[in-house]
């Protein structure tokens, strides 16, 4: 690895996108092997006679006695509720995941350039901040996570001055995701109804039908297709805030937070590194530093890094 460069981070991308890119394989093996479960499991019963008993035609363990319905037929209508529900999940998951990347990049990016003024060198360097502890007022970042997608890139344009292709293009996608979460979120305790929040509560039927499947239903095609646009909308975004505002400052943040306290940075990181790792500073950052992300950090880079914070 190169020398470190505050015009650039360690890797092909910020700190950030590695965590959201760890946080979408997660989600990916968590649908797929969901879905070849039940995909297996609906064939294994598609032969059995409808009315047969679930736990016997099966041969299931007792602990499943009375949680697989009353007949096979109601065993399949199950398994379909199931399926429904696990893509409506991963639309959960996945609008949080891509939310948790914008803050954290967004915030790298006003904590490294207070200024927010493209390119480097930096005018006025928030990692000069970091080291010596300096408070300066920073942007709200809420708009970036609430409201629509059109008010989202407003905010994003008017923090950063420009907006990414890519991020713009998916407006359209990325707020039909926004309103499909929010009706599966939102709309399952209380629907649109007008009525009261403690009538809805109730009318327990409101909640049976909140989500029905004719109302809140995600096929397979669409999950991939959204997986795939937050990835390419994360990619575009990461290259544009790398680019022009955070460069090298996630390492030096991280030096310096480890730097101050490096047993409890350790301990939060649920980092267990052995006593010969912590003779000498680097050594020791170095080894927490590609635990924390999977990836080996050279020497030149440590020193240089060390070096840079130390003229601070």
């Amino acid at each position: 690895m190169a020398s470190f460069d505050r015009a650039r981070g360690p890797f092909d991308t910020s700190l950030a996108l590695l965590r959201f890119r760890v946080d979408q394989a997660d989600l990916s093996h968590f649908y797929w092997v969901g879905a070849a479960e039940s995909e297996l499991f609906s064939f294994t019963i598609k032969s059995f006679p409808l009315s047969d008993d679930p736990m016997i035609a099966l041969v299931a363990p007792a602990r499943y006695e009375r949680r697989l319905g009353h007949d096979v037929e109601e065993l399949k209508r199950r398994v379909k509720v199931e399926s429904r529900w696990r893509r409506l999940l991963v639309v959960l998951l996945m609008t949080s995941a891509l939310e948790r990347y914008m803050l954290a990049i967004a915030t790298a990016a006003v904590s490294s350039d207070p200024a927010l003024s493209p390119g480097f060198p930096k005018r006025f360097d928030g990692a000069l901040l970091s080291k010596h502890q300096l408070q300066v007022e920073r942007p709200n970042l809420d708009g970036l996570v609430k409201g629509s997608w059109s008010s989202r890139i407003a905010t994003y344009k008017r923090l950063f001055g420009d907006v990414p292709p890519a991020l713009r293009a998916a407006t359209g996608k990325l707020e039909t995701l926004r309103l499909v979460r929010n009706r599966i979120a939102h709309d399952f305790g209380f629907g649109s109804s007008g009525l009261e929040p403690h009538v809805n509560v109730a009318l327990g039927a409101r909640r049976t039908s909140s989500l029905s499947a004719h109302q809140s239903n995600v096929g397979e095609k669409t999950i991939v297709d959204w997986l795939q646009t937050i990835g390419a909308v994360s990619i575009a975004v990461d290259r544009h805030l790398m680019e022009n505002f955070v460069g090298g400052f996630e390492t030096v943040e991280i030096f310096l937070s480890w730097r101050r306290d490096p047993d409890g940075f350790e301990a939060a990181a649920d980092i267990n590194m052995a006593a010969v790792k912590k003779t000498s500073e680097l050594n020791r950052f170095g080894t927490a530093l590609g635990t924390l992300f999977d990836r080996p950090v050279g020497n030149a880079y440590l020193q240089s890094l060390r070096a840079f914070v130390d003229a601070l």
